[in-house]
């Protein structure tokens, strides 16, 4: 155990000084094994590994619906959603920061990409907010703190991750974040109504009945989306993997027959999936090798029966992963927080009797703050290039209560667990 605890601080080391963290992984890791077990087993364990991984069949979700998200991105698909949602909701007490939320949960049904989401419904919601006499705070703030929904709501890039890294059903964890996504997004709604909603001016431009209702027509293509991934998982005609490969057709026959498709926009879709894929597919090959070596150098199980012997009670164990979650995502992003710990958490979760799916909606939630929080917080930048004359130190100050109300969230999940697990119980008997 005494290794698996060296490596691990080498690791933070490594990390610290601005190594990569699939650099410092595969380092740490190799270097671990080669300690351990020799050079002709470590070549023995690595090479099978990157081969077993790289080729299982379930990996092809994650470039997808990240080429699904680019589609829509790229060829401008998404960009009415903030407009439809402008025309129902902008008349409420603080209306355009609920449009602005209302838009990202849209959005986040098409794409699973938080920055994605901050950038297309930032372009038309942050001028809006600014013209109708909105602070910087609040209207960067709204866009970069809900713009973590995409992270939650199916189809969720995250979400894939965990399941595979953790070999649990992606299609329970896809429908488990329905839930929990749309609490969130009443939640911040809520406040935003009743808190906020005195303190800014109403929408300055008011719709009639027949206009709301003609904009609906815009959300013709997510209700497309929609059925062809959550419709085809929940009728079982698709698994979550073909979904993947589904709804990235859709998005492509969509941009085709609403005369969106140039081969500049599919060049620029097909490259930032490639990229994005490499680096999440490194990573997490780096992180089962990191696996292997904690589970060799006895860490894994050590630290499993330390906290039985502990006998800390299930709040308290969750009190500290969320610690350790929070800690974290101040250095680290949601797929380097996740293939980090999950090695070590995911069994000392499991023997507590945490459930599988609750405990990765909780872990998805807990990566959610780290896309909001500085200093690599990805969705703070992401919502300034769109505001670039808006300062960071302002977007912060927007995101903080958005961050203090996932916590609340959060917590409100682990008491009632049901949020996160009676959908999958129920469509998945």
């Amino acid at each position: 155990m005494e290794i698996g605890i060296t490596g691990i601080v080498i690791f933070l080391l490594l990390v610290g000084i601005g190594i990569p963290i699939a650099l410092s992984l595969l380092l740490v890791s190799t270097g671990g094994l080669l300690y351990l077990v020799g050079l002709s087993q470590t070549l023995a364990v690595t090479a099978p590994t990157f081969y077993h991984y790289i080729s299982k069949y379930e990996f092809s979700v994650i470039p997808m619906f990240i080429l699904m998200g680019n589609l829509g991105f790229y060829s401008g698909l998404f960009e009415d959603v903030f407009d439809v949602a402008r025309k129902w909701f902008g008349r409420l007490p603080a209306g355009l920061a609920v449009s602005v939320v209302t838009a990202q949960v849209l959005f986040g049904a098409c794409s699973g990409s938080s920055v994605a989401a901050c950038v297309v419904i930032g372009k038309t919601a942050y001028p809006s907010m600014k013209k109708a006499g909105y602070p910087d705070e609040l209207s960067t703030g709204v866009i970069a703190g809900s713009g973590d929904l995409s992270m939650l709501i199916p189809p969720s890039i995250t979400m894939c991750i965990y399941g595979l890294l953790v070999d649990q059903p992606i299609d329970r964890l896809l429908i488990g974040g329905i839930l929990p996504g749309l609490l969130t997004a009443a939640i911040y709604s809520a406040i935003l109504i009743i808190w906020t909603g005195r303190k800014v001016p109403k929408d300055p431009t008011q719709f009639s009945l027949r206009e709301k209702v003609l904009a609906l027509r815009h959300l013709w293509v997510v209700g497309v989306i929609i059925i062809a991934i959550m419709g085809g998982i929940y009728e079982g005609v698709c698994t979550a993997t073909e979904a993947g490969a589904f709804g990235a057709f859709a998005v492509f026959v969509l941009c085709l027959v609403t005369r969106r498709l140039s081969w500049d926009m599919i060049w620029q879709s097909v490259r930032s999936t490639i990229i994005t894929s490499g680096m999440i597919f490194i990573i997490i090959i780096a992180a089962v090798l990191f696996a292997r070596f904690l589970t060799l150098s006895g860490f894994s199980r050590g630290i499993t029966e330390w906290t039985k012997d502990l006998g800390a009670s299930p709040i308290v164990l969750f009190t500290i992963i969320v610690g350790i979650y929070f800690f974290l995502g101040c250095f680290v992003g949601s797929t380097g927080m996740m293939v980090m710990t999950l090695p070590t958490l995911y069994p000392v979760a499991m023997a507590a009797g945490f459930d599988p799916i609750w405990f990765g909606i909780e872990v998805v939630m807990l990566c959610e703050c780290a896309v909001q929080t500085p200093p690599v917080g990805v969705n703070l930048y992401a919502t300034q290039s769109i505001a670039p004359d808006v300062p960071l130190s302002t977007i912060m100050r927007g995101v903080f209560p958005f961050v203090l109300r996932d916590i609340a969230i959060i917590w409100i999940i682990y008491f009632i667990p049901q949020i996160a697990t009676f959908l999958p119980n129920l469509m998945f008997k």
